[in-house]
């Protein structure tokens, strides 16, 4: 099944879009105190983010030590947001988990519910790739009570895009729908066209996954007219993928053709490795479903190729399945076996990897429930050391008393003696 882009956590990402204008050099020669200098490596974290993710994670890092040598929760909370949300782009999913757990603290000291309430978008985020659609559910409507307390528009159509998405995972595209069209109105009644482009292209998703591709299409269109005013290259050509699905599903493959080749243009132009195997997918699919194999081919191998380049097992499993079907179509039975058995091969090691994964979860999850028995056991063993140690002051309080006691009785017996004689 072809792949459908969704925009989630809006408003965290519009911050990405634009920020690779920053001066850097500027950023860091203003910067004069901890708290200046934690605040311009985020910056410059964050406009390494959509590209470069080993610089964003090195500029977090330097940035969450200058946080560190401030008194500033917020701050802090800030920076450990921003780290945590590189880890969940790597798919380190428990480091993410555990950077946004300590911001929440860091808010929470401050009674800082704008920063609770980015907590709860980010931990949304983790169980929504977990795929615990529930949980994340939970977290988003809670993030959305906060933004309506905090009377935050932007973020509240943030939340509501987010609950739309969940809807959407969950296959009920009409309350998804409801959800991204309540978000695109209160983005309509501020005037905000950098979050209006993702929403539209959500709104997209949505009447695409009810089959209403009329007004798919005008949504997709209205996005990527927004996209072209503001510049933002990499979301018209994400925009123009889903327009290519569009067409595939709807037969029409000259036309789904010609939006992948200009999808494909500008993720090249741009150097948007992460974005280009979902278009070499799509463009197989065009060309297999009109039987140009040859085409298929050289498209799927090229896929392959980046996808070895940059050691994604997940994509070189597609690929080799693309090509070893593509063979078998082209009666080529010896070269498709061949790519056959390493696609299988392949596939098992993803397997592997995947129950390993889970295992690590499990395992890290079972390490924190020992420390907490262990937490408790120390506790227990304090308690009866404490009670123990206690016993032994008493008896020896009491013995004292007892002593004094009998020395006093005495000394009074002395006293009346020598009264007497």
């Amino acid at each position: 099944m072809n792949r459908i882009f969704i925009y989630i956590l809006i408003v965290l990402s519009t911050s990405q879009l634009f920020s690779n204008g920053i001066d850097l050099d500027s950023l860091l020669s203003k910067a004069k105190t901890d708290s200046q200098l934690a605040d311009a490596y985020m910056q410059i974290a964050n406009s390494y983010s959509m590209k470069e993710i080993s610089k964003a994670m090195k500029n977090y890092k330097i940035a969450l030590d200058y946080a560190k040598k401030t008194n500033n929760d917020i701050l802090l909370g800030d920076v450990k947001l921003g780290l945590g949300s590189v880890y969940a782009d790597m798919n380190k999913l428990d480091k993410a988990e555990k950077e946004f757990n300590s911001a929440y603290y860091n808010y929470f000291n401050k009674s800082d519910d704008n920063g609770i309430a980015k907590v709860y978008t980010s931990l949304g985020r983790i169980k929504y790739l977990r795929g615990d659609y529930v949980s994340a559910h939970e977290y988003w409507e809670e993030s959305l009570n906060l933004y309506k307390l905090l009377k935050d528009d932007i973020k509240i159509a943030g939340a509501y895009s987010n609950i739309g998405i969940i809807y959407s995972e969950l296959g009920d595209n009409k309350q998804s729908l409801e959800h991204f069209l309540l978000s695109a109105k209160v983005l309509e009644k501020n005037n905000k066209k950098v979050y209006l482009t993702n929403m539209y292209n959500n709104i997209g998703i949505a009447y695409q996954r009810l089959k209403d591709y009329e007004n798919a299409e005008k949504y997709y269109n209205k996005s990527i007219y927004l996209k072209k005013i503001l510049g933002d290259e990499l979301g018209i050509a994400v925009t123009y993928t889903n327009l290519a699905v569009v067409c595939l599903e709807k037969n029409n493959y000259e036309k789904a053709l010609e939006y992948s080749l200009k999808s494909l243009k500008i993720k090249k132009k741009n150097n948007y490795l992460k974005g280009l195997p979902v278009t070499y997918k799509n463009i197989c699919d065009i060309y297999i479903n009109l039987e140009l194999y040859d085409n298929a081919l050289n498209y799927a191998l090229e896929g392959l190729r980046i996808s070895e380049d940059n050691n994604i097992l997940k994509d070189k499993v597609v690929f080799y399945e693309y090509i070893y079907k593509i063979y078998d179509k082209k009666g080529e039975v010896e070269r498709a076996n061949e790519y056959k058995q390493i696609f299988i091969s392949l596939n098992d090691s993803l397997i592997k990897l995947k129950a390993s994964e889970k295992e690590k979860v499990i395992a890290n999850e079972m390490s924190d429930a020992d420390i907490v028995v262990d937490t408790l056991k120390n506790k227990e063993i304090n308690n009866t050391t404490h009670i123990k140690t206690s016993n032994i002051h008493y008896i020896i309080i009491g013995t004292i008393i007892g002593v004094l006691f009998i020395i006093g009785i005495i000394v009074i017996i002395l006293i009346n003696r020598r009264r007497n004689n």
